[in-house]
């Protein structure tokens, strides 16, 4: 199930479509709510930082792709806030949609 859930949300990102589906959990977030939990509510950051980490080992395994190879949580969470400090109005989920497609470049 959760293989087939991974697999229809990659679609959707892959095809640049509106995601028809709804993001639960920390992905729903805005990137602006996101900066601020990462200075003021550590706890909070780290269930968000868990969330993201999910996503992308999830949407890998349902893709048999190998993107999180040599790549440390650190390294994600750069790239997810390099993201919203550039997009504070995107959420998390769009962040870490942007970082699937950079690492899945770099393994070309």
């Amino acid at each position: 199930m959760k293989k087939i859930l991974c697999a229809v949300i990659f679609v959707l990102c892959i095809s640049n479509v509106q995601a028809i589906v709804t993001i639960k959990g920390s992905g729903n977030i805005s990137c602006g709510t996101y900066l601020k939990e990462k200075e003021i509510k550590p706890t909070e950051h780290y269930v968000t930082r868990s969330w993201i980490m999910g996503f992308l080992s999830g949407t890998a395994a349902a893709n048999s792709i190998d993107i999180l190879k040599n790549i440390d949580v650190n390294a994600v969470e750069g790239a997810v806030t390099k993201y919203c400090q550039e997009n504070p109005l995107q959420d998390v989920y769009d962040a870490t949609v942007d970082v699937y497609f950079q690492l899945k470049k770099r393994m070309k």
